[in-house]
């Protein structure tokens, strides 16, 4: 758990340096804890698949990629390129092309119309594989972090610099990534209140905040 939020950066990098003490060989399932699916089953599928991709490929970094519904500009978008063959994965892996972190409106209209896949910062890796790339995209950022323990953790991580994880690291390692394309799972980044609402909206279901208003209107 962090001892204050630093932005995804810190917050991944403490987490793996911890599990790297704890299982040096561990392959790694990051999952967001503020997004939306609706069908566990399905999306815990498509997490083994990218576990058996990464057995397959341990210096690549899978990502599972969402099929936009509409060009969001607050997402990261990754361009697929030609396709990963295994024994197992015949069709919905490919390699990167390209990582979009946060595109302009124009841009992300114009990714949304070409075939780039939103990235769900849903990824599955190598422990060890990840920690050397983080170490060489960021290498300030990761020494300050091995070196907490000669301090109080609390104190130390509200001392860090925030940095982002996506831009920082994945946008700058297209060549080390494969993306697994998800058709079958409805997703949603629910880092804002307009992403809750749109979803809700498909559910037919109207937000909690917006019944106790009409009931306050009411009374």
């Amino acid at each position: 758990v962090q001892p204050c939020n630093r932005d995804t950066g810190p917050g991944l990098l403490f987490a793996l340096q911890h599990l790297a003490q704890t299982d040096p060989s561990a392959i790694v399932a990051v999952m967001p804890s503020d997004h939306y699916v609706d069908n566990d089953r399905a999306f815990a599928s498509h997490i083994a698949r990218a576990a058996r991709l990464v057995r397959w490929f341990p210096d690549k970094v899978a990502l599972l990629g969402i099929r936009p519904d509409y060009p969001e500009t607050g997402y990261g978008y990754v361009k697929p390129s030609r396709q990963v063959w295994t024994e197992m994965l015949e069709d919905t892996a490919f390699y990167v092309e390209a990582f979009a972190e946060k595109p302009s409106r124009d841009m992300a209209s114009q990714l949304f119309s070409t075939g780039w896949l939103w990235n769900s910062f849903v990824m599955v890796f190598d422990v060890q594989r990840m920690l050397g790339l983080i170490a060489a995209m960021v290498p300030e950022e990761y020494a300050r972090l091995r070196n907490w323990e000669n301090h109080k953790l609390a104190e130390f991580y509200g001392t860090l610099p925030r940095w982002n994880f996506s831009s920082g690291v994945l946008a700058r390692i297209p060549e080390h990534l494969l993306v697994l394309r998800v058709d079958d799972v409805h997703w949603s980044d629910w880092g804002t209140r307009e992403s809750i609402e749109r979803t809700l909206l498909a559910l037919n279901q109207i937000p909690p905040w917006q019944l106790r208003r009409r009931a306050a209107v009411a009374a």
